[in-house]
């Protein structure tokens, strides 16, 4: 329903959060967590396996999603046409907050 125009400020805040978000990808990988038993995980494989088993999937699907629509839109309006229906602030970041909460 709203849609802002596009703008250099609006384009660089996108181009921002896809890069945040695909950074926490690779930073996960190096984040250790606390097993079942209590105790801290540090080891580089568990961590990775614990990661791929869980979030990995849906976290680059929805980061696939965000560079997708921005080159997409960046795009269609370089050919000057108006993308409409596309909605870079829809799914993809309802996704990213309910992971986050």
């Amino acid at each position: 329903v709203f849609s802002p125009p596009s703008s250099l400020f609006t384009d660089v805040i996108d181009f921002t959060v896809a890069l945040y978000w695909t950074l926490d990808i690779v930073g996960t990988f190096f984040t250790a967590y606390y097993s079942p038993k209590g105790e801290i995980v540090r080891s580089h494989r568990q961590i990775a396996w614990h990661y791929v088993k869980r979030w990995f999937l849906l976290d680059v699907m929805i980061v696939t999603v965000d560079w997708t629509l921005m080159a997409t839109t960046i795009g269609g309006e370089a050919a000057g046409g108006e993308m409409e229906g596309e909605d870079p602030s829809g799914l993809a970041r309802l996704c990213k907050g309910i992971r986050v909460a």
